[in-house]
């Protein structure tokens, strides 16, 4: 049975305009009921090196202080929604550090940001916030390049047929169908192969031909669900043929997964997931495939401390 949605993590930038993260974020938080945890992160106001007076330096610090950011966070989100339950917390800190601590104290189910992708050079990065979140974060992380469809149309997972991968598949669809109660999305997994180029042309088809096999005998293995999941092998680097399956077949919601592991394999798995989802024109989620916990208490705790979520 899925860990019920009860809190969702949200990080908002300090930037004028629009939130497509907190929009996405309030969307969900309304479909499950769930408390919606609005977070900015920020510099502090420091005079080093500044020619200012005493007073002024002192009211510069003042303003940055976390009550004054937190008034403008809450007059800035009041603003748009009168959602509750709310809670908002502005903290200073990087981003990525803040929001990974605060989403581990209130032990959410969902984190959500935005890509941050702005004019033709943006389009072609990843906001750093999102891309540290994908290779560090313990929980799942909604990266929000558009607003939702309604309904959810088209999903697509990403698999190696791995005990991992089936970790992650498993979590993902639980967390799809609470986040879009009442959706009936078209489902597909798709499998990458790389290209063996010393096997004849007709080898190469057996190749592809075993593989729907296996994918074909994977999915069959998957807990049943209330809808048909479809496979898809294809050919080709794993990172340029997943983001090009999204788009072809016009998905509302790609899903990934990164391996549960430390140091320089985790990192370079983080490294191909971060690919994907800068150049991914859909929502993206990821999945951190850890081992599942015995209990909410065994989950690990950073040793930096967190900052106190505040009554919104």
């Amino acid at each position: 049975m899925s860990t019920p949605v009860r809190n969702i993590v949200v990080g908002v930038a300090p930037a004028a305009g629009e939130h497509p993260a907190l929009d996405a974020a309030l969307q969900l938080a309304a479909a499950v009921g769930a408390t919606l945890h609005v977070v900015r992160a920020y510099e502090p106001f420091t005079a080093l090196g500044a020619p200012l007076t005493p007073e002024y330096a002192a009211a510069l610090v003042q303003a940055s202080s976390p009550e004054a950011m937190r008034a403008l966070l809450e007059e800035d989100v009041r603003a748009r929604t009168d959602y509750a339950p709310l809670e908002l917390c502005a903290a200073a800190g990087s981003a990525e550090a803040v929001l990974a601590d605060y989403a581990e104290r209130v032990r959410a189910e969902l984190l959500v940001v935005g890509a941050r992708r702005h004019g033709p050079v943006g389009r072609a990065l990843l906001g750093g916030t999102a891309k540290a979140l994908i290779r560090e974060a313990e929980v799942p992380v909604l990266v929000v390049h558009e607003p939702f469809r309604h309904p959810l149309r088209r999903v697509l997972l990403s698999t190696d047929l791995s005990d991992l991968s089936a970790l992650v598949h498993e979590r993902a669809l639980d967390l799809v169908e609470q986040l879009f109660p009442g959706a009936e999305p078209q489902v597909a997994s798709v499998l990458v192969i790389g290209a063996a180029p010393a096997l004849p042309a007709p080898l190469q088809g057996d190749v592809l031909g075993v593989a729907d096999q296996e994918l074909t005998r994977w999915l069959r293995s998957r807990r049943p669900r209330p809808y048909r999941l479809v496979g898809r092998v294809r050919k080709g680097e794993a990172r340029g043929r997943i983001v090009a399956e999204a788009r072809e077949s016009r998905t509302d919601l790609l899903v990934l997964g990164t391996h549960a592991r430390r140091g320089v394999r985790r990192l370079l798995a983080g490294s191909v997931a971060a690919g994907v989802v800068a150049a991914a024109q859909c929502n993206v989620l990821v999945i951190p495939a850890l081992r599942p916990l015995r209990h909410p208490s065994d989950r690990p705790v950073r040793a930096r401390r967190a900052p106190e979520p505040a009554a919104g």
